[in-house]
């Protein structure tokens, strides 16, 4: 009640030291209040249709429905600029800023609708385009609070033009703030909803709805960018507490074309932060498309994107009040509430209804049967008020196109635990897929739909396996308080696909012998099938100087494809005991042979050994027939410690076959042996 009364008072406040004018009790037409008002004027429009495309000519001056006094909606849905019925047929935007307007240039409280957008000269000489179906903006810096945008157009082409977009708003060269609207069911050919060409400024609590990017004229040139398309050399847009649903990018893919259903920003920077970005539909990659790294993306609840602690973004069921008929406030219960940037809710509304019914935990993996494998979903079912309902598990393809649902069903697997199997994954195995897999619940009693965007992937690529590993570095197998530095080989397993952008990591499984580990995941880039792969840089261990020696390190192998951890394997890393040395001559005083080091190892592992004196000395690879297959060392060593590589060949230098091999330590009373596993 303060917050009314407060904002009516600066507006009347405002209003005592300019002068208003009335459309239509003054002037019938709204461009005609425009035409007569000074700087810091405000041309106030009742209720009423308003067959116009009003241009701002420069001014900065309030162009406002009853809106800023009443702060009714009933007023925004009744005060109508209707662009359908232009006097120039190449200028039909409902508004045009078009002449270095600044902030002080306010349009608020309208229903803009019925524009087609105006023949306009691109600003940086990539040709002419009709844009800005709703509002046309360049090099100006607008105010565009509390409006309604919606079923305008930027869609057609003539000879000259090259292509259409920001069927609601195309701004350009300027620093907007487009403020607290709701832009939806708007067309382009890019940018449905809005264009950012080469301009910064502010997108903020806006609600982006249903706007569609589509190839509208064969043989013309389409961009992508379903809700917001930003293009620019540099400039910063912030795009800050939108409410970014259903919008589409169904454009052919091609270049740009077909991606961002939500959002595209293409070669500059962009601060994408605190919205909510579902339900949007692109023929390729996500709903965001971004290709500008300095791009930052945080604090947003995005569906399909994936939870990433880091970036603190979420993909999660908003639990808005009720989608289906287009309220987008949050229940009590949603997890977008005071997660964002300083504790800020997320998205454009605020919370509206109670605690609402959700899915969530969801998780699928595939069961591989000797006659039929089969894919098996659970999920958790909170159903607060026990109403009657039916859930599925909904299978997409890895662009979000559905293949199939399953039925799941309350099992006695615990409370509010609901299960599926599907047995279409045996007609699609051979195809080496990937699927994204998420629940769909239907209240029959309150005839609503609730999506859970707690995604889970499943894969049939590869897989891809930990292979071998190799320390580079080592001179002798490990000890308490030293680092150890490894790499990592990884395979392709699977004949028909690459896996792309893997990244691995490598996490000890028993910290009480470990002090330290560098823990961030290594990029391995793609693997071609049957392929393999070996880290560029090492990862780091560093053994606790409390271990006591003579343990295995176990060591965790977490292998993710495109942001999504798939695959685990694990290795053992060997740490000896602290080697004893004699410290009046530095050389061992005892006979010692070390397990070989990498194990397994491929195609190259290290053989360490002591001799307490000067003699004669044999080093020898048996396979595990007992047939010699390499001799490495043959005569007289001196005192001391030694380190000796065996590459993986015989005698003959040729690279023997995978499998077990004995290495044996000859010496004047002394003869040891030990096992070793070469890999191939």
């Amino acid at each position: 009640m303060f917050k009314k009364i407060w904002v009516i008072l600066l507006i009347y406040s405002s209003i005592l030291f300019s002068s208003i004018v009335h459309v239509p009790d003054q002037v019938t037409l709204i461009q005609e209040g425009i035409n007569i008002a000074q700087e810091g004027d405000t041309v106030l429009v009742a209720r009423g249709r308003y067959f116009e495309n009003i241009n701002f000519r420069g001014k900065d001056i309030v162009v406002a429905s009853n809106y800023i006094i009443s702060l009714d909606p009933v007023d925004i849905d009744s005060t109508i600029i209707d662009g359908s019925q232009p006097v120039h047929a190449d200028t039909a935007s409902c508004v045009l800023i078009v002449s270095r307007e600044t902030r002080d240039a306010v349009l608020e409280g309208f229903t803009l609708t019925g524009g087609t957008g105006t023949k306009w000269t691109d600003e940086h000489g990539f040709g002419i385009y009709y844009e800005g179906g709703g509002i046309l903006i360049t090099r100006s810096s607008p105010t565009i609070r509390n409006n309604i945008i919606k079923n305008n157009e930027a869609i057609r082409k003539d000879a000259e033009t090259t292509s259409a977009g920001g069927g609601g708003i195309r701004c350009g060269d300027g620093a907007p703030l487009i403020y607290g609207n709701l832009i939806r069911d708007n067309k382009g050919m890019y940018g449905a909803g809005i264009v950012m060409n080469f301009a910064s400024g502010e997108i903020e609590h806006n609600v982006i709805l249903n706007n569609i990017v589509y190839n509208a004229v064969e043989n013309t040139s389409t961009f992508g960018g379903g809700g917001i398309w930003i293009y620019g050399d540099g400039a910063r847009t912030y795009v800050r507490n939108n409410t970014i649903v259903g919008n589409q990018a169904i454009d052919d893919p091609s270049g740009v074309s077909g991606r961002g259903g939500g959002i595209l920003v293409y070669a500059t920077p962009a601060t994408i932060q605190n919205n909510i970005i579902c339900d949007n539909v692109q023929k390729k990659d996500g709903q965001i498309y971004v290709t500008a790294t300095e791009a930052r993306i945080e604090f947003n609840n995005i569906m399909d994107f994936g939870n990433d602690t880091l970036t603190h973004n979420i993909d999660v069921d908003p639990l808005f009040c009720d989608s289906g008929n287009d309220v987008f406030t949050l229940a009590e219960n949603s997890p977008c509430i005071g997660v964002g940037m300083d504790g800020d809710t997320l998205g454009a509304l605020d919370v509206s209804c109670g605690v609402k019914m959700v899915t969530k935990d969801v998780k699928a993996w595939i069961n591989y049967g000797e006659i039929l494998d089969t894919m098996h979903f659970t999920a958790t079912l909170s159903n607060p008020d026990n109403h009657n309902v039916r859930c599925f598990a909904i299978i997409n393809d890895i662009n979000a196109a559905m293949i199939d649902s399953v039925e799941l069903f309350r099992v006695d697997m615990g409370v509010g635990n609901i299960f599926g199997i599907w047995q279409g994954i045996a007609e699609n195995w051979d195809n080496e897929s990937t699927y994204i897999v998420k629940s769909r619940c239907y209240d029959l009693d309150d005839n609503q739909i609730y999506n859970s965007y707690d995604s889970t992937y499943v894969t049939t690529t590869g897989p891809v396996v930990y292979q071998s590993y190799a320390l580079p570095f080592a001179q002798h197998p490990p000890v308490p308080g030293e680092d150890i530095y490894f790499q990592l080989t990884l395979k392709n397993t699977g004949t028909l696909s690459d896996v792309k952008d893997i990244f691995v990591e490598a996490v000890p499984g028993d910290n009480s012998y470990v002090k330290t580990f560098w823990s961030q995941p290594m990029h391995y880039g793609d693997i071609a099938p049957g392929d393999s792969v070996t880290s560029e840089s090492t990862y780091w261990i560093e053994v606790s100087p409390d271990c006591p020696g003579n343990v295995d390190i176990p060591v965790y192998i977490n292998i993710a494809s495109n942001g999504v951890f798939y695959w685990q394997d694990s290795l053992t890393i060997y740490v000896d005991f602290p080697t004893f040395v004699d410290e009046s001559n530095n050389k061992p005083n005892t006979y010692k042979l070390y397990k070989n080091y990498p194990n397994p190892f491929n195609p190259t592992t290290c053989i360490a050994f002591d001799i307490p004196n000067k003699e004669f000395a044999t080093l020898e690879i048996y396979n595990i027939r007992g047939s010699k297959v390499k001799t490495l060392i043959r005569g007289i060593l001196d005192k001391g410690h030694y380190n000796q590589i065996w590459n993986g060949k015989n005698d003959a230098g040729i690279s023997v076959s995978g499998g077990v091999y004995i290495y044996k330590l000859t010496l004047d009373g002394f003869e040891e042996t030990a096992k070793m596993m070469l890999l191939k």
